[in-house]
């Protein structure tokens, strides 16, 4: 993805129950090193567009879910975010 010079910022969204020793969130840092990761409980049924707004702070041009179930809670406000922003949902 860095090699792509459309691409000018990676951003994560993980949840905060991810074990930060383990992979493959362990190996951000040097296969990403630029990535930034911004943590929250993807847990949260009651996370709405607006509190994931609050979190990433800013539109995104291109958004992989590659965890949502369905769409609820997190998973929804992920994709009413991505809605909202126009972005290119994958």
């Amino acid at each position: 993805l860095q090699s792509n010079p459309k691409i000018t910022s990676i951003t994560i969204l993980q949840d905060s129950a991810c074990d930060d020793a383990k992979e493959p969130f362990a190996s951000y840092a040097s296969d990403i090193p630029d990535v930034k990761i911004v943590k929250a409980d993807l847990a949260d049924e009651s996370m709405t567009a607006a509190d994931m707004q609050s979190l990433l702070k800013q539109p995104y041009d291109y958004v992989w879910d590659n965890c949502s179930k369905g769409a609820a809670g997190a998973g929804k406000a992920v994709i009413d975010c991505a809605q909202e922003w126009e972005s290119k949902l994958l």
